[in-house]
Formats: C-alpha cells, structure tokens, sequence
C-alpha cells in the first residue's frame, strides 16, 4: 500500500468515527433518533449507505 492510500484510508476511518462522535453528542441531548439519523446522512453524505447503516444499528437508532 503506497502512502497515498494509506492516507485516504486513515482520512476515511477519521470521517467514521467522527460521524459517530456526531451520534454520540446528539445522543447526550436526548435528540430523537430521526433527528439524528437526518442530520447523520445529511452530514456525512460522502460515507456510503452501508457505513451509514452500520453505526445506526450500532447506535441502535432504528
């Protein structure tokens, strides 16, 4: 793996967590899971629909 894509994954991987840093905060103001879901893939649009997907079953927003 050239350096290249080394940094696009861990660029990647940064958007991952942070897009559930974003589930996290919303989740200490007690949002409702359909807020959170909204601004989610609003925000994180560039995530694919399988990424998204994982961390609303991980946060259990279903």
């Amino acid at each position: 793996m050239d350096l290249t894509m080394y940094f696009k994954e861990a660029k990647h991987e940064t958007r991952i967590e942070s897009a559930k840093d974003l589930v996290e905060s919303f989740q200490s103001i007690n949002a409702s899971p359909k807020v959170i879901k909204r601004e989610l893939t609003r925000k994180y649009s560039d995530l694919s629909p399988e990424e998204l997907k994982d961390i609303v079953n991980e946060y259990q927003l279903n």
